[in-house]
């Protein structure tokens, strides 16, 4: 994914006290260069709210579960329902609810008038309840929500989202309030949107009870370049109920996190205008003196966030002495790391729960010792490893320190490299516990186990087998980044509920906490950024004229996820423990290798809850159970009307039976074709339910086979696949191919509470007639003869897209089929606007992602002569790319991750052209036959066709599978003609 950070000229925002105590011993020099910073992130945003005066200013708030974009309007979010409770724009108030020690976030949003707005303040009021209580405004901060602009999309982005996949400015980096350059006073330009990200911290010590204070916006109309012109504000009132409760210090999930200070150091370092990298952390330069506060600023960010973090690349001097031993010079190691260790860098005085050791593939470097496997590398690695372990004893954090010796490598070679270096390791530092991302290292023989933190890519995590919920006290498994849908995204286009939902799939499955191996992504050089795929939960502050980094919204809705731990935690502590199982298991539901479908590649796309009312709702109960919990017998504890109907909503909209998939297959017997209709099921309630799928009003001159099926006791978190058949007259079913039939489910539960739905199944089915007449093959449609039966088209996108409204391409494609006793003829006609810019490389290499073809405008055709394919290795597959060149190939597009056998090019002798006219570009081909051997004369084929859209970016297809196509079961039917024919 391409993109870039917008760095616009209109200002940002303003933060209210994003200062930190200077804490720990620093490095000499630092202490200046740190209150500096102070005084430039907390500078003036916290002042007496005064009478409100002017013209009304175009403001409101929003949920930080909102996703919002430039074109965003109150009225859309407004109709969400549970994320429109926080604003309410009657009396112009934000309401919000939170425990002790919980930091709580809404976002504001001003648009200007024409005319734009000059020097436009936001403050603060502190918060106050009866009795005295108190709140400091200083625990408000406030930040401006930076855009990054984002030209295309990964595959799993067209699976999982239901937003389009147009190229669009996602917030994303936040600058703080006081920052030099987009910081307050904001300017605006005509009609210009300014987006606001607001966190308010809630102290441990705070008193429960109902506060309220007031947030200040207001500035000056006129011209951009100019002061003046008419006073234009409004005050906003800020309401925040604190709940009788706090929140834990301590991790109720771990995450890891990794950094390599010099791309830190080198987007806020400068020396002769370029990046400065220094080769020695020597604290007397006072651009490394500058370097360390910059880490310093992002360590406590992070810890503040609940990550602790760890310098991938810090290292201690490496020298010899007279007799060539190695000796390893730890002053100013200790001096950098030591204040993270012991907590005295953080408020709260927590120490990181674990470091990386200062070993690895890279260091010491084996190239200057004659290779990995020389006796001299070895006699270096084993002294640095031996070292390292016993400087960390003395200091008294051996039980912080891990090694993590082959970085972000995979394939046999890393395998062969971790296994030697992990021998070794046990050798030199028996006890210090090993990290890998390999996924499932071979055992060692003699050795036993060579690793004991276990963190590969989610695609390869297997919650079932790899230790989960407890299991030995040596090995800890962690959720590590890897491909959506195995795990929820983590970048910048990832939605509000996705990255919320990361811990809790962590903590569903009992693993030990997540391990991020780089939460910058900066790289070393200089310019834009391109937001790509990766964890970058921080921005280089250069955008915002600071030399620090700044936080991303990422990092503040996964740390909204980690309070959510708190609470389950706070749950489970008190006896709640079926309570937090009960919401947990409605809000996560499968992650790693529980997510594949049909293979390994085959992404199920429900694992989390995906919207974001469904988070507000599990936040809304998780405090009303909390509160029963740690206040029995209190108002809040005895099931009052609004806690039952809180509970009944969340059951409604959270928890059901979902209807994973639909697809059908068809016999032709006789003169009569026999229809089965088959639902995939996923029972993602909390309690056994009674199923029922019915054929009960089948259209006239149809006949019921079996025209009902049920599941007497479908159990929580069980799959299962329902069938129910029927016959009908062998006729071509209309003009898009589709036999649209309702089936009725029906569930029923243990509360005898029961709820019917109708599904509107689209069967494909194709009849295609015999040619009379010679096809010429000329991307010229006319010499086709009129029919409907031999035509698809209803094309559905892929994915999630596809049950969103009417679930239709907006870019429509019809196909058509013909056959002779020598060819299959097929055309394709795409709608496409004639000024739309299409895509295609002239290579038949297609590039395949996660099953699906995507980054050039093609279409395809997947076909199972005679109908008897048994797996998707049984299938052809033929890609028709915009400039007429040809693919063809067998199977599924895989790679041996997914278990899958690629059968590999296939060779036809298909003759193809492609012509474009306006607002449609045509595909029209003749398959011999014969290429498909004795299957190519049977008379009924399985068959579905697929388009990929790069304007729209949009993959859909005919016979309306939602997650892929290379499966038997989800293509349609093609009958050639009469039987015996």
């Amino acid at each position: 994914m391409a993109g870039r950070v917008l760095a616009k000229p209109a200002g940002p925002d303003r933060i209210a006290d994003m200062g930190k105590c200077v804490r720990g011993d620093l490095p000499r020099g630092v202490l200046a260069i740190w209150l500096l910073y102070v005084g430039v992130l907390t500078s003036g945003c916290i002042l007496p709210i005064g009478e409100e005066v002017g013209e009304p200013l175009g403001a409101w708030a929003a949920s930080d579960m909102v996703n919002l974009t430039a074109e965003t309007s109150f009225e859309q979010v407004d109709l969400s329902g549970e994320l429109s409770q926080l604003y309410n724009s009657t009396d112009r108030s934000v309401n919000l609810s939170a425990g002790g020690n919980e930091t709580v976030s809404f976002q504001i949003v001003v648009d200007a008038p024409s005319g734009g707005i000059e020097n436009l303040q936001v403050q603060f009021s502190e918060l106050t309840a009866s009795g005295g209580l108190r709140i400091a405004a200083e625990q408000i901060r406030l930040f401006r929500m930076w855009p990054v602009q984002v030209d295309d999309y990964p595959a799993w982005y067209l699976r999982l989202s239901d937003r389009p996949a147009m190229p669009a400015t996602f917030y994303d980096a936040l600058i703080p309030a006081g920052s030099p350059k987009g910081g307050m006073p904001f300017a605006l330009a005509d009609d210009e949107r300014l987006a606001l990200w607001v966190d308010v911290r809630i102290p441990s010590a705070a008193r429960a009870g109902q506060y309220t204070g007031a947030i200040k916006l207001h500035g000056r109309t006129g011209a951009k370049g100019r002061l003046g012109g008419r006073p234009i504000g409004t005050t906003m009132k800020l309401k925040l109920r604190v709940l009788d409760f706090v929140l834990p210090n301590t991790r109720a999930l771990t995450v890891l996190g990794g950094f390599d200070h010099r791309d830190l150091m080198a987007h806020s370092l400068i020396r002769d205008g370029e990046g400065y990298v220094p080769d020695w952390m020597d604290r007397s330069d006072p651009l490394v003196a500058k370097g360390l506060v910059a880490i310093r600023e992002l360590m406590t960010m992070a810890h503040e966030h609940g990550l602790d973090l760890f310098d991938v690349a810090l290292r201690p001097a490496l020298k010899r002495d007279a007799d060539g031993k190695v000796e390893l010079y730890w002053g100013d190691y200790d001096a950098i790391v030591k204040p993270y260790l012991d907590g005295t860098a953080f408020s709260d005085r927590i120490g990181c729960s674990a470091w990386g050791g200062p070993f690895e593939a890279g260091w010491p470097d084996p190239s200057r010792y004659g290779g990995p496997g020389s006796e001299a590398y070895e006699v270096t690695a084993a002294a640095v490893i031996a070292q390292t372990a016993g400087h960390f004893k003395e200091m008294g954090f051996s039980d912080r320190l891990f090694f993590w010796p082959v970085r972000g490598q995979v394939g046999s070679g890393a395998r062969d490299r971790f296994a030697l270096l992990a021998r070794l390791i046990r050798r030199c530092a028996p006890g210090t516990p090993i990290l890998t991302e390999l996924s499932g290292p071979a055992e060692s023989g003699d050795d036993g186990r060579l690793f004991d933190m276990l963190a590969p890519p989610a695609q390869l995590l297997d919650p079932e087998n790899d230790r989960v919920g407890g299991g030995t006290s040596f090995l800890k498994v962690y959720l590590a980044p890897g491909e959506p849908p195995y795990m929820p995204a983590l970048d910048v286009i990832a939605s509000p509920a996705d990255v919320r939902a990361v811990p809790w799939l962590a903590d569903r499955v009992r693993l030990d906490g997540l391990f991020l191996p780089d939460v910058l992504h900066w790289g070393r050089e200089g310019g834009e950024l391109s937001p790509r795929g990766e964890v970058r939960l921080f921005y280089p502050g250069r955008i915002a004229g600071l030399d620090i980094a700044i936080p991303s919204i990422r990092l503040k809705r996964l740390r909204r996820g980690l309070e959510d731990m708190g609470y389950l935690w706070l749950l489970r502590r008190r006896g709640g423990g079926e309570t937090a199982e009960r919401i947990s298991g409605a809000m996560a539901r499968y992650v790693g290798l529980q997510a594949a479908g049909d293979n390994a590649l085959d992404g199920r796309l429900d694992g989390w809850a995906a919207d974001g009312a469904s988070w507000q709702m599990a936040g809304k109960l998780l405090a009303i159970e909390v509160l029963a919990a740690v206040r029995p017998g209190s108002e809040s504890a005895d099931g009052t009307m609004e806690n039952r109907f809180a509970w009944q909503r969340f059951d409604e909209v959270v928890r059901r039976v979902w209807v994973e998939r639909m697809h059908s297959r068809v016999v032709t017997i006789g003169d009569e074709l026999h229809v089965s209709i088959f639902a995939d099921l996923d029972n993602q309630l909390d309690r056994p339910v009674q199923v029922t799928l019915e054929l009960s009003d089948p259209p006239e001159g149809y006949r019921l086979l079996d025209g009902k099926a049920q599941l007497a006791s479908f159990a929580p978190g069980e799959r299962s696949t329902l069938s129910v058949s029927f016959a009908c007259p062998r006729l071509g079913p209309g003009p898009t191919g589709k036999l649209d039939v309702p089936v009725k489910m029906k569930i029923v539960d243990g509360t005898d509470r029961k709820k019917t739905q109708t599904i509107w199944v689209g069967v494909p089915i194709l009849v295609s007639k015999p040619a009379r007449k010679v096809i010429v093959i000329d991307g010229d449609l006319s010499d086709w003869p009129l029919g409907t039966s031999n035509t698809a088209g209803r094309f559905r996108l892929l994915g999630r897209r596809g049950r969103k409204d009417d679930g239709l391409a907006s870019r429509q494609t019809t196909v058509f089929v013909m056959h002779d006793a020598t060819n299959l003829y097929l055309a394709f006609r795409c709608d496409s606007p004639s000024d739309a810019e299409m895509k295609a490389l002239a290579t038949n290499v297609v590039h395949y992602e996660q099953l699906l073809a995507t980054g050039e405008d093609l279409v395809e055709v997947i076909l199972d002569p005679g109908a008897k394919a048994k797996s998707a290795d049984d299938l052809y597959r033929l890609t028709v790319k915009a400039n007429g060149v040809l693919a063809a190939g067998r199977g599924a597009p895989a790679d041996s991750v997914a278990g899958l056998i690629d059968a590999g090019s296939w060779s036809i002798p298909a003759t193809v052209h492609v012509r474009r006219t306006d607002d449609v570009w045509i595909v029209e081909m003749a398959l011999p036959r014969e290429a498909f051997g004795p299957a190519g004369q049977e008379w009924q084929w399985g068959i579905n066709f697929a388009r990929y859209c790069t304007e729209t970016a949009e993959a859909s297809n005919w016979s309306e599978t939602p997650r892929h196509y290379y499966a038997p079961k989800c293509l349609g039917a093609l009958l050639l003609g009469e039987a015996g024919e």
